[in-house]
């Protein structure tokens, strides 16, 4: 058991008011906020005389969790920091490794040593998050683990493709830049790609056996945009990512940067809640969750838009959003 210190007062109710929002199971909130506590406590060694200011890269605000909307609706998902800006860089993957084992969830050290090694001696931005699900009296959990500029050949070895494949994917300069650890031989890729053109996507699907699906992600951004996009223009903020499912196919989702598509907070949740209903997404606990956006015309606290095609030819989508803003000084 990872011995640590609360979590600030400022912190805890901003998280506690965030999870009272949202319309679900009493139990689920309780773990989820004991989940979170757990998660966000600075390590014992902290010095005590430093303030305590849990700034984060994670969102746009610096505030330590992203909150996640989507279906099913009565899930709490979120990812959040691990111990805050007392924790080195480099310490933050094995610490995040040990709490989430302390809280139920199973990785093999393996996966850890491996994950270390890429990391090892290497330039870090933030180093580990961690993700995790309540729903159903049930908890799921996920290791976010940073891969450095210099792994990226190193961590590819372990995505199951191609050479060829792999080639093309490097050479368009995608690049690998977390993985994303649900269980001993469970992983998630999750490539950066700057300057991606919308018409690129048949190929980059393509690589995955997934072609079919690209259209209808593009239409369904379009369908939330409220536009047609020019597909031939670069854009500024770009990911996807895949998994390789149990029945052997890749599941290959886009991340499209909200302020990148919309601007501001109050056009982003405008344009959501309008496509919602076509998406076919319940975003009722989003909307209650981000009244406040609908005044921030100069801001956006809103994180990552996540697109993923569905076997029944329908596109899920997912909404990342910051509860408050936090001053980083």
């Amino acid at each position: 058991m990872c011995t640590a210190r609360p979590i600030s007062e400022i912190t805890q109710s901003l998280i506690e008011s965030s999870l009272d929002q949202l319309p679900v199971a009493v139990d689920d909130r309780r773990r989820a906020v004991s989940a979170l506590s757990q998660l966000l406590a600075p390590p014992v060694e902290w010095d005590s005389a430093i303030p305590y200011r849990p700034y984060s890269l994670l969102t746009p605000t610096g505030f330590p969790v992203e909150f996640s909307f989507g279906n099913p609706a009565e899930e709490i998902r979120y990812a959040t920091e691990v111990g805050g800006h007392a924790v080195p860089n480099a310490r933050r993957l094995e610490l995040a490794w040990r709490r989430l084992s302390d809280l139920g969830a199973q990785f093999g050290l393996e996966q850890l040593e491996w994950c270390a090694g890429l990391q090892a001696g290497k330039h870090l931005k933030y180093g580990a998050w961690a993700g995790a699900r309540h729903s159903g009296g049930q908890d799921r959990f996920k290791l976010y683990v940073e891969v450095p500029l210099n792994s990226h050949s190193a961590a590819m070895q372990q995505l199951p493709v191609s050479p060829n494949v792999a080639e093309q994917i490097t050479n368009r300069g995608a690049r690998l830049i977390m993985l994303g650890l649900t269980g001993e031989n469970d992983a998630e890729f999750y490539f950066g790609i700057n300057g991606m053109r919308y018409s690129e996507l048949p190929e980059i699907f393509g690589w995955f056996g997934a072609q079919d699906s690209a259209e209808s992600v593009i239409e369904a951004v379009e369908l939330t945009c409220g536009r047609f996009l020019n597909r031939s223009t670069r854009n500024r903020q770009n990911g996807f990512s895949v998994k390789l499912m149990t029945n052997g196919e890749w599941r290959v989702s886009l991340f499209s940067q909200a302020d990148d598509l919309f601007g501001s907070g109050s056009h982003t949740r405008r344009a959501l809640l309008r496509a919602a209903a076509s998406l076919g997404c319940d975003l009722e606990p989003y909307a209650v969750f981000s009244r406040t956006a609908a005044e921030e015309f100069d801001a956006n606290r809103h994180c990552m838009l996540t697109f993923t095609p569905l076997p029944n030819g329908s596109v899920d989508l997912r909404v990342g959003l910051s509860p408050a803003p936090v001053a980083n000084g």
